[in-house]
């Protein structure tokens, strides 16, 4: 049976945060336009390099933690810190991943609204999920996690 205590510590899984916030963004946009750019192929242009630079982080954080025994999956509990991949330069980098991922469909669709939004989608994550996961695995894994915190960025 699977320790449930972690996910019920945050506020929402990070991808629905991201996403509530992106679609508010975006009907925003629907009442009152706000674009980035006059022609939308410069929209798409800028987007795509966010959100490949996402994908790329997201496998390689996935991968990582796949290698150390981990699962992204929140009612799973976490057993061990993955230090290998990403998680060398960032203690969030599937969080990193989700905030690139944001700000690429934010380009392609070509609106601003969800940019300006962005630091509730942010500040939701770090105080309703990050601070509250680091307080679980500071419990749950001790000096490990203190370890690997005090030499490693949260976000990058």
């Amino acid at each position: 049976m699977h320790e449930r205590t972690h996910d019920q510590r945050v506020i929402a899984p990070p991808p629905l945060i991201y996403a509530a916030t992106l679609l508010v963004g975006i009907g925003v946009h629907l009442w009152a336009p706000l674009r980035f750019f006059s022609e939308t192929w410069v929209g798409h242009a800028a987007g795509w390099p966010p959100l490949t630079a996402a994908l790329l982080v997201g496998l390689w954080a996935v991968r990582a933690m796949s290698r150390a025994g981990e699962h992204p999956d929140f009612g799973r509990p976490t057993g061990t810190v993955v230090t290998s991949g990403p998680f060398a330069y960032s203690r969030n980098p599937l969080y990193l991943s989700l905030t690139l991922v944001y700000v690429g469909i934010a380009l392609v669709v070509n609106t601003a609204w969800p940019v300006i939004f962005l630091p509730v989608a942010v500040g939701l994550t770090h105080y309703g999920v990050i601070i509250r996961e680091e307080h679980y695995l500071e419990r749950r894994l001790g000096d490990e996690y203190l370890r690997y915190r005090a030499r490693v960025r949260r976000w990058f």
